[in-house]
Parts: C-alpha cells; sequence; structure tokens
C-alpha cells in the first residue's frame, strides 16, 4: 500500500512512532483476528507494510491474573508493536510476527498499570 492510497481511507488514523532505533515510523491498526493484530507501518512514509502482533491471550491472562477487555488487549498489542519497533533494528526484519512472551506481558501491564 502506499502513502496515496491512504488520502481516500478517512477512517485511518496514521500515527507516528520515534523508535529507539532511530527510524521514525508511521502505522496504523488494520484489523485484528484471534488475537493477532495487524497495523500498517512505514519507515519511508511512502510504502505501507503489514506487521502482526501475536497475543497468546491464554499467556496473557494468567500473566494479568484476569480476563481483559478487547480494549485493554488492544494496549498490549499496541505496546508490543511499539516494542518491535524499538527493539528490531532495521526496518527489513519487521516482517517476522511478534509474539510477546510473559516477561513482556508483564512489563506492559504494570506500565499500564493493568494489574
Amino acid at each position: 500500500m502506499t502513502a496515496e492510497g491512504l488520502t481516500n481511507a478517512s477512517h485511518v488514523r496514521l500515527k507516528s512512532y520515534s523508535a529507539e532505533t532511530g527510524y521514525v515510523y508511521e502505522y496504523f491498526f488494520r484489523v485484528s483476528e484471534g488475537g493477532v493484530y495487524r497495523f500498517e507501518v512505514s519507515w519511508d512514509r511512502q510504502n505501507f507494510h503489514a506487521v502482526f502482533v501475536e497475543i497468546n491471550r491464554q499467556l496473557l491472562e494468567a500473566t494479568a491474573g484476569r480476563g481483559l477487555s478487547e480494549v485493554e488487549e488492544f494496549a498490549i498489542a499496541k505496546m508490543s508493536l511499539f516494542q518491535m519497533l524499538d527493539e528490531r533494528a532495521e526496518p527489513c526484519q519487521l516482517g517476522v510476527p511478534f509474539a510477546p512472551d510473559g516477561a513482556t506481558f508483564l512489563r506492559i501491564l504494570t506500565r499500564l498499570d493493568l494489574l
């Protein structure tokens, strides 16, 4: 998808994120299904690429000690996306889906005050 293709999509909320790697990404949420969150991410402000965050709901709920709402789970997915952007040194590494582990969930849940 190109940036030009976004101009007609009024429902897209394009946001930016400055990663620890020095890259400034533009991204938007596309869809979620079964704990897999798809974001469209650009690092050149011209082309967008699908980036996936896979949330293991059983592990997340076990770490949280309770079930989470859809809004809370989305917040976890978005923070996981940010971690992915911070940790992967080059944009070409974003093609591999990110599946947060229990320690990652614990850090994010603590940061969001969801424990």
